[in-house]
């Protein structure tokens, strides 16, 4: 009975009041001296900082990028800006060893996120993200939907490295957190419009306001439209073939659709409440629909047992496929589903800051999200119809942070306390049509059934940061942080009429539940030389949960999966030069990485018959090693900026389970040996027409794969993409700006998915945007 009491409290009434709790503990704080932002700690004076220097607080507190110890990449929002960024992918681009890409097409509207070779790509959100994704402090526990826009932020931070006590779990790669423009006393705001190739339209607006001298409001809004970069032709049409395929044209064209297209429309409203002297309440409601085509899909893989004689498969370099979305062709059964990836989603944060007085803070972090996720995937996007899938995830969360920092003996030490709680549920739906069904060797009949899994899991951690400064050069620093998990998965099969499914049903009502601990360490030392200078090193561990294989056909493939743990060294430096014109951080690093999760294709020891029995099950898959090096520069002088990043990977396995199919030789998905970018700018003065700067970027990622098992058909090609604009700045609040997106017209593919049957075998990929142009006229009031 206390267990259903504490699941009913767990929605937004516990939201509100979480937050009134902590909100009532900071109306009695003694009030502190000024009506300011409390700040978890000051940031260091320093009269030479440059004006870009960003102010971050991956370590509790308000610190400089260069005075940070961790390996760390800070962005503006105006370098997004000069940079035509949009999302989280194209931010990521210029940090090296980070790989950040839309997930494959047919699953969904979400990220696939690695970093240093660790991260996630499969979009069920059983299986959890490597990568951690925080919006305004507010962690986001599934990769479904986080792809997320760069509207009107203050800065994005990529942390590289294992953040285990900093961030958590599933920070074991790495943590991204994006944080949006705080409101101010002041009243201003901006519109913008652009227009682009492919009948772009993308519109944003900003608004700033004051309602009363402590309460100011910030509203901001995006749109973002376009038709779809790849056309869906008509097979007969386009071949002369016409007895395979029905006929869906309706014009004289071979054209029936596109894929690719985008409508995302976004939304935030921000309220800061300065409540008193020392006391500051941030509020945020936000919300994103999202109604875009399926991501765009090319068949490259194809065998005869289901085309027969047919080619599917498009021309090599166009833009172009057979997909029609209609599932059982020429059946009775015959079936049409919606061409469209949707994700519709909002939520609720409120961040408060109280100064207690006597060195001591109090930080209370609140969110919770809702997102509907529809995603269909026609798995050959061709006529045959090989693996039709329609999903539906519904996911709903609500976290809670506190934090207590303080310091003692003039700053000699610094110390923060706290605790974490995640509760979320999620309702998994699918309906799914396999060809050859259950038989081994894919030769029966036609499976068909829909699934309903309801998906829960409770997160609760402890934490505690103590910082040492010996003699004010050196910092000293130890954090530890324990964290239990559990979840629980029901699963639920039927036929397409309804009834319980005459052989899947076996999984009807199984039930799947995993629970775990974890304890994490960081230790680390730094030394700052000078105010341009400073070195460290340090010792960090993470992990991410385990779970239970949420795809199982049989019985047998309820199974659970360990947690992935870290165990990283690191030392890097900072530094800047030359009276500050050249900045260059460094950092290298040697990584234990147990337990590597996975999705594999063919799992003989949990499948009745062996490997000839279809499997698409989340495991683990062995231990490895992996070591690399990471380098940024930039150089800032006059009008000039320059920007260039290197990352060097080498994943190793030293041990794989032997039914996974993954050999020693093999790497993970999606972690490129070598990750480069560079970019250049220079700002021309052109007097009382303002100033003119144009803008080339580039980006390079060698060779990946997109499957655990690595094979000549899942290797992605190594892949450069190149970005250019110009930008008037009229210094009268207009800003013009062209752009050009892959300006040399480069055709790879970023990513790959293949079917989990055995013979009825499948292959899509995800073709880069093609060259791109976008006219973009913003105006500030």
């Amino acid at each position: 009975m206390l267990d259903k009491v504490r699941h009913k409290a767990l929605g937004l009434p516990l939201h509100c009041a979480a937050s009134m709790l902590a909100l009532g503990v900071g109306m009695l704080a003694t009030p502190a001296l000024a009506q300011d932002a409390p700040a978890e700690a000051a940031a260091p004076a320093d009269d030479q900082k440059y004006d870009d220097d960003i102010v971050v607080t991956a370590q509790f507190k308000q610190q400089r990028v260069q005075d940070t110890p961790l390996a760390i990449t800070a962005i503006s929002g105006d370098m997004m800006e000069s940079r035509g960024v949009r999302d989280v992918a194209e931010v990521a681009k210029s940090v090296p060893n980070v790989f950040v890409e839309r997930q494959v097409a047919g699953t969904g509207a979400g990220a696939s996120a690695y970093i240093r070779g660790i991260g996630q790509s499969d979009p069920h959100f059983a299986v959890e993200p490597g990568v951690g994704i925080y919006v305004d402090d507010v962690y986001y526990g599934v990769i479904s939907g986080s792809l997320f826009e760069t509207m009107d932020l203050d800065r994005t931070e990529i942390l590289r490295g294992p953040q285990g006590t900093l961030a958590g779990k599933n920070s074991i790669g790495g943590a991204i957190k994006l944080y949006s423009t705080k409101p101010t006393d002041e009243t201003n705001g901006y519109a913008e419009v652009g227009y682009g190739r492919f009948n772009r339209i993308n519109a944003r607006v900003a608004s700033n306001f004051k309602i009363l001298d402590n309460l100011f409001v910030r509203l901001s809004a995006s749109n973002r439209r376009a038709t779809g970069y790849l056309t869906r032709l008509d097979y007969g049409c386009a071949t002369g073939i016409t007895t395979t395929a029905p006929n869906q044209r309706t014009d004289q064209t071979c054209k029936i659709g596109t894929e690719g297209g985008q409508q995302v429309f976004t939304a935030r409203a921000a309220v800061r409440w300065l409540i008193a002297p020392g006391i500051e309440n941030n509020f945020i409601i936000d919300t994103i629909q999202d109604d875009s085509e399926n991501p765009a899909g090319k068949l490259t893989v194809q065998s005869p047992i289901w085309a027969g004689t047919n080619n599917y498969m498009t021309p090599k370099g166009s833009y172009t496929n057979y997909a029609t979305y209609t599932g059982d062709p020429g059946e009775p059964t015959q079936f049409s589903y919606d061409p469209h990836t949707t994700m519709h989603g909002w939520g609720l944060s409120n961040n408060l800051d109280v100064d207690l007085g006597g060195g001591l803070s109090l930080k209370s972090i609140t969110g919770y999200r809702v997102s509907n996720t529809y995603f269909p995937v026609d798995l050959d996007v061709s006529p045959a119809s090989v693996l039709d899938q329609i999903w539906r995830l519904n996911h709903k969360q609500f976290t809670q942070e506190l934090r207590l920092s303080g310091s003692f003996a003039d700053n000699f030490v610094e110390w923060t306390v706290g605790g974490f709680y995640y509760d979320a549920k999620g309702v998994s739906k699918t309906r799914l049509n396999l060809r050859g069904g259950l038989a081994l060797g894919g030769g029966g009949v036609n499976l068909k059934a829909l699934t309903d899994d309801p998906i829960n899991t409770s997160s609760k951690s402890a934490f505690a940061q103590v910082i040492v400064h010996p003699i004010p050069e050196i910092s000293l620093t130890g954090a530890v942080r324990y964290t239990k998990d559990k979840k629980t998965y029901l699963f639920h099969r039927y036929a397409t009429n309804g009834t319980l499914h005459p052989t899947l049903g076996i999984l009807n009502n199984v039930q799947g539940t995993f629970e775990g601990d974890r304890v994490d360490y960081r230790f680390s030392a730094d030394y700052k030389i000078g105010n341009n200078a400073l070195i460290y090193a340090q010792y960090a561990t993470g992990f991410k949960g385990g779970g239970i294989n949420p795809r199982p056909y049989f019985a047998s493939q309820v199974v659970p999966f360990d947690p992935e743990t870290l165990d990283s060294i690191e030392a890097g430096f900072k530094t800047d030069l030359f009276d500050r014109v050249l900045r260059l951080n460094g950092a290298v690093f040697h990584n234990e990485f147990k337990n590597v999760q996975g999705k594999i294709n063919s799992c003989p020891a949990i499948t009745p018959g062996g490997a000839a029995g279809p499997c698409a099950a989340a495991t683990n898959i062995g231990d490895a090693r992996i070591n690399g090096a990471e380098l940024e520069a930039q150089i800032n002088t006059g009008g000039l900026l320059i920007n260039a990043s290197v990352g060097y990977l080498d994943f190793k396995y030293k041990k794989v389970l032997p039914f996974t199919g993954v050999t020693l030789g093999m790497t993970n998905v999606y972690t490129p040996e070598w990750t480069a970018s560079g970019g250049i700018q220079y700002s021309f003065d052109a007097g009382d027409a303002g100033e003119i700067t144009p803008r080339f970027d580039i980006s390079y990622l060698s060779e990946t794969y997109s499957d655990a098992v690595n094979t000549p058909l899942t290797r992605i090609e190594p892949r450069a993409l190149a970005n250019a604009q110009i930008m008037w700045d009229t210094k009268k609040d207009w800003t013009v700006t062209l752009g050009v997106t892959n300006v040399f017209g480069v055709f790879k593919y970023i990513n790959y998915y293949q079917t989990g049957t055995p013979v009825y075998n499948a292959q899509i990929g995800q073709p880069t945007r093609p060259r791109e142009w976008l006219l973009t006229v913003k105006r500030k009031f």
